[in-house]
Order: structure tokens, then sequence, then C-alpha cells
């Protein structure tokens, strides 16, 4: 019974550092106030990812746009294809990979067309 006890504050530990990883990591929780530059910044070094980019440089890419998150008043759409591209689980092979969601005539694709005509209209030049 001791052992159980003494293995009880380890488990509890170990369970909240899991838990706080998982919450800095979550696409829902990126931020909603980035700065136009921050975000106009990441989501165009992904957006120009050469072909030949490999998929570590890709996710790369991903958490820096997860860390700057974006601009209040983005559209649900293109919010939604946000959360979905920097999810830890969505591996893109190459740069050319990442910019075909896009052309998708699925729901994913059609969030990713709108948050890239998102940055398209936000993003200057």
């Amino acid at each position: 019974m001791s052992r159980t006890r003494a293995a009880l504050p380890v488990v509890l530990t170990i369970g909240a550092l899991l838990l706080t990883g998982c919450n800095e990591d979550n696409p829902r929780e990126a931020p909603k106030d980035a700065s136009r530059a921050d975000f106009c910044t990441t989501y165009a070094a992904l957006l120009e990812a050469p072909g030949t980019a490999t998929t570590k440089d890709l996710r790369t890419l991903q958490d820096d746009l997860l860390h700057a998150g974006t601009p209040e008043g983005i559209p649900a759409g293109a919010r939604e294809a946000f959360e979905q591209v920097t999810d830890s689980s969505v591996q893109f092979k190459d740069g050319d990979a990442f910019r075909d969601l896009a052309t998708l005539p699925t729901g994913n694709g059609r969030n990713a067309a709108q948050l890239e005509r998102y940055y398209e209209d936000t993003c200057p030049d």
C-alpha cells in the first residue's frame, strides 16, 4: 500500500506535465490576437516553402505559425484551416503538398483556400 501512495505524486506530476505540453501546442489555444506582421511573416514562410522542403522543415514552419497565431477578425473557415495545418498530427511531405491543400474540393481544401485568400487580402506584398 505504501508503494502505491509513494507512486501517486510521480504519476500526478507526469500527468500534469503531459497536459501542460499538450495545451502549449494545441492549435485551438493558439493566439487569436496576433499581430498582422507576425501572422504574415510566418504564413508566408510556410506558403513559400520549396517543393524540396522536408516534412521536418515544414513541421518547424507549422510550429512557427502555431506560436504566432492569427489576427483578430479572421474568418471562421480560415481559422479552422489554421488550426488544421498547425495541428501536430498534420504532416506535409513537401512545400507543394502544403500549397496543394487549398486546391482540394473538400471542406479542408475550401478552408485552406479561405486562409490563403485571407493572407493575400491581409498581408502586404
